[in-house]
């Protein structure tokens, strides 16, 4: 293939260096000739796409058969019923620009599809604890409900109508205020409805709220689950006006995505494990992957939908069995350690193995931190003219400045790494991360960098990524990294993992005149494998030297808390209000893109 322009070669470099990464990991197996699988190599469920997603992608060119999605991983595979439909998609994607500025997708021709790795081939289900609930209404009832909505001239949300009957629901709590209930309850036209749900036996309780949306085509609703301590077991969705798909996705480590199509005049009512801990969302486009009445896929343009939402007010705390997810469990949670002392036990192993050592390791800490992830550079380089960037744990600013077009301001709890980024010039400020000294939606963008991981429980590292979103505005971004339990020979320079190195089985370091068997926990010796996901690890100071080898003269614990797969993810969820749009491994550390959610305030 003859290369027109640098942009041609710089493409087959790109693509060079994707292909020799993923062949290393031995789950691809590359074809040098056509083949009927397809494989995208940067897109999958890490990097947020759907099968649906890439089906709408293929379709213009050729049908595919199958789209197998590989939980954790970023790319995914196209089955084609024959080569010849393949190579038209290869030629009519490969290395193009997406629209609205998409990057291009790299595709490659693949021997077979692990079928070991991959989850189920496409298919329109549900996911457990839900039921869908055909001709709920006939098209005369639709029609008079439908003109029976009033909506405000002016909108009332960014993406969407709504109305709320029986109570209010505030989007800025993600909660509902029980002690104002809006004037005439719920409207008579539902209550026929009602009846039905409730004497086919899909409702147990007569549910007291509704929320109204107004759907044009082309827009949704970004992954959420409703409120835990908000409303009670059983959600349901009656959709009218139009058809469209919703997709559930459950969360790390068990990840799964799949779509329901949900038609016109039908109910979904979500329970268990739908309700609880699937999120769900609809993506924003103007259409749909459906299936024809002979099994084919086809391309369905949406048209203008109105969902009624019914829920019942919960009177009592949430008791479910998915607690990582239920804000009334981790709140209780945090009340009885707070009745414990256990939050004072907590600040004192931040204060002492985390503040108090980066005073004192300041200089010595600084001069090994001076050279940007190329990742995260290429976040920090990326955001818009204006832009304003948080870097919440700054150190000595060593990603300020690196966009001149962009507000920027460093907050870390360190005074002496604030005044070393300060001495360059930088804007920083000396503050913790709970709470952040920033005013709520102040910022663009975020990026918290080996910062999190410092923090000694669940409930706080929650809290912080909830700050984190607290200062986005609504669509703004973040980019969180994290020690890795995992890690990999080679990820960093030299690699974290020293060859043939063993974890010591005692230490006999002092660390402020402390032998280390009074450290309140094990101690990790570097370069080795993880042992336990709680621990404190040693900074070594020498004196003229530049950094924690081995050796030294005075030793420092740090307390650290590394991340297992999917980890991350599940506190995101947690915290509420923020979207993962991807997620990898970098650097011994894994790594989430967040971004605050459209109808968050």
């Amino acid at each position: 293939m003859m290369l027109n322009s640098k942009n041609e070669k710089k493409l087959l470099r790109k693509k060079q260096r994707l292909f020799a990464l993923l062949s290393k990991g031995k789950e691809i197996q590359f074809s040098s000739s056509p083949t009927e699988i397809v494989v995208v190599c940067n897109s999958g469920l890490t990097t947020g796409a759907s099968r649906e997603s890439i089906l709408e992608k293929c379709l213009p060119y050729a049908p595919a058969s199958s789209v197998h999605m590989v939980p954790g991983r970023q790319f995914c595979f196209i089955q084609f019923a024959d080569k010849e439909a393949a190579q038209q998609v290869m030629q009519a994607l490969d290395g193009v620009d997406g629209q609205n500025g998409e990057p291009p997708l790299y595709l490659a021709y693949a021997e077979r599809v692990p079928v070991e790795l991959c989850s189920a081939p496409l298919e329109f289900r549900l996911p457990p604890g839900a039921a869908l609930i055909m001709d709920l209404l006939s098209a005369e009832e639709e029609e008079l409900i439908l003109g029976q909505l009033h909506w405000p001239a002016d909108g009332s949300m960014k993406h969407r109508q709504v109305l709320h009957f029986g109570y209010e629901f505030d989007y800025g709590t993600n909660n509902v205020d029980p002690s104002r209930p809006l004037a005439g309850g719920l409207p008579g036209w539902v209550e026929p409805l009602v009846t039905r749900l409730m004497d086919g036996g899909h409702l147990v309780e007569r549910p007291d709220q509704m929320t109204i949306n107004h759907y044009l085509p082309g827009q949704g609703i970004p992954a959420h689950v409703d409120t835990h301590s908000a409303f009670t077991d059983q959600l349901v969705s009656i959709s009218l006006g139009s058809d469209t798909t919703i997709e559930f996705c459950r969360p790390p480590p068990h990840g799964a995505t799949v779509a329901v199509r949900l038609p016109r005049r039908s109910a979904l009512v979500m329970d268990g494990e739908a309700r609880y801990l699937w999120t769900h969302c609809i993506v924003p486009r103007h259409s749909d992957i459906t299936l024809t009445s002979d099994g084919e896929l086809t391309l369905t343009r949406r048209g203008t939908r109105v969902s009624l939402t019914l829920r019942r007010l919960r009177r009592d705390v949430c008791r479910c069995r998915f607690p990582q997810q239920c804000d009334s469990q981790q709140q209780r949670g945090a009340e009885e350690k707070r009745s414990n002392g256990e939050t004072g036990i907590t600040e004192q192993l931040e204060r002492t193995y985390v503040a108090n050592v980066y005073e004192q390791i300041a200089d010595h800490f600084s001069c090994t931190r001076h050279k940007p992830w190329p990742r995260v550079e290429r976040f920090v380089r990326g955001l818009p003219a204006g832009s304003v960037l948080l870097d919440v744990g700054c150190g000595n600013g060593k990603y300020l400045g690196l966009n001149p077009h962009t507000f920027e301001v460093g907050v870390d709890q360190s005074s002496r790494l604030c005044s070393i980024g300060g001495g360059r010039g930088h804007q920083t400020v000396t503050a913790g991360c709970l709470p952040l000294p920033v005013r709520s939606a102040a910022c663009d963008a975020v990026i918290c960098i080996a910062v999190l991981h410092h923090l000694a429980t669940r409930e706080r590292r929650v809290a912080a990524l909830a700050e984190i979103g607290r200062a986005l505005r609504a669509g703004g971004r973040a980019l969180i990294y994290v020690w890795a339990l995992e890690q990999r020979q080679g990820t960093r320079a030299a690699g974290y993992l020293k060859p043939g190195r063993q974890q010591r089985v005692t230490e006999t370091e002092t660390a402020s005149g402390a032998d280390t068997a009074e450290l309140p926990l094990p101690v990790h010796t570097n370069r080795t494998e993880f042992k336990q996901q709680d621990m404190l690890v040693p900074w070594k100071l020498r004196s003229g030297g530049r950094g924690g080898g081995d050796g030294g003269e005075e030793v420092h614990h740090r307390f650290y808390h590394v991340y297992r797969s999917g980890e991350l993810e599940e506190d995101v969820q947690a915290a509420g209000g923020l979207s993962v749009l991807e997620s990898y491994h970098d650097q011994g550390n894994w790594c989430v893109m967040l971004q605050k959610d459209e109808d968050v305030a």
